[in-house]
């Protein structure tokens, strides 16, 4: 009976002891993970400042001023900058939040206690500076790149804004006395404009005119026969060229006004002869353009099936002189059908 207890408290002495060797490195595990976890480092980012704002900014979910709000920024708080983002933003966190403000309400530098105290304007120097040329007297700040958008300001003739981006429908993404919004590019320049005038044109856009029409062609809202007008332009305007756009259309101003005109009416050659029109047809897509009547002359453009050009002459090798799109050439009477 003796034998049989001892033998019994040998068994239990050796399972506990197999027990704690076994525990003791788990153990040991968990206190290196929890040391690891006490050692763990995270990455410094450089502090940035609220700043060209009246209250607060807009922290958001992405680098787009239509992505939503995570929380307002009041002015003068501090943020952690990550990294330059998309349509000028930066990339930043906020009491924990990580998210997009627009660049040109962020600095390096700690501004003064309140917006109003400061003594000088918002800071511009992030960004070129452009001028508003080509108006009367001053043009709309808008809430978006449409002329239908909300008006934010008026931004008088001559006045200095910074440019951020391109935007659609011709607009700029600009701020002015710490208002960010979009203006019409084709009132904006970096040449200042010269002398105390009412009315300036920069000379920063190429000067088309209003040419192969009986009276006035129409300035419209968008690239289309169908789209609304803004106003007449009469034969031998001068206008502003700013861009070539879809459906034989240039993108031009005039008179203040911001529009789009058949290409084919407009040249940078100042001829304001009237000229009969002609349609392309008899081909599968389009018909060429030529330096000379001649089939061997080289290309200048191609002139797609339905499209109106301007006739000016018969000319030798069964070729016809035409304006299309501003340019003068040649192209076989053979594929154009007068109207």
């Amino acid at each position: 009976m003796r034998r049989k207890n001892t033998f019994l408290a040998c068994c239990l002495t050796m399972c506990l002891a197999v027990r704690m060797t076994v525990a003791a490195p788990v153990s040991a595990a968990a206190k290196t993970s929890a040391s690891a976890e006490t050692q763990q480092t995270y990455p410094k980012y450089e502090t940035y400042y609220v700043v060209n704002c009246k209250e607060s900014i807009t922290l958001r979910p992405q680098p787009d001023v239509t992505s939503g709000e995570l929380c307002q920024i009041p002015y003068g708080s501090a943020v952690s900058y990550i990294e330059s983002a998309q349509n000028g933003f930066y990339k930043i966190v906020y009491n924990g939040a990580t998210g997009y403000g627009l660049a040109a309400y962020l600095s390096t530098d700690k501004p003064s206690d309140s917006y109003y105290s400061s003594s000088s304007q918002p800071s511009t120097i992030m960004y070129p500076t452009y001028y508003v040329v080509n108006c009367k007297q001053s043009i709309t700040l808008r809430t978006s790149p449409s002329t239908s958008a909300g008006e934010i300001c008026q931004i008088p003739l001559g006045s200095a804004v910074s440019y951020i981006e391109s935007a659609q429908n011709g607009f700029y993404k600009i701020i002015y006395n710490g208002s960010t919004g979009y203006g019409l590019a084709s009132y904006l320049s970096v040449y200042k404009p010269s002398g105390n005038v009412s009315y300036s044109y920069s000379s920063a856009y190429p000067t088309y005119y209003v040419v192969n029409c009986k009276q006035s062609i129409t300035l419209r809202t968008s690239p289309s026969t169908s789209a609304g007008e803004i106003c007449q332009i009469p034969l031998g305007s001068a206008v502003s060229y700013i861009s070539t756009a879809s459906n034989g259309f240039y993108y031009i101003s005039y008179n203040g006004n911001t529009g789009y005109a058949l290409a084919n009416y407009l040249s940078s050659a100042g001829n304001s002869s009237v000229y009969d029109t002609c349609r392309v047809v008899n081909c599968k897509e389009s018909i060429t353009l030529r330096p000379a009547p001649d089939v061997d002359s080289g290309e200048i453009c191609q002139i797609p099936l339905g499209s109106t050009v301007s006739f000016i002459a018969s000319a030798g090798n069964g070729f016809y002189e035409i304006y299309y799109m501003g340019n003068h050439g040649y192209a076989l009477a053979d594929y154009l059908d007068f109207q």
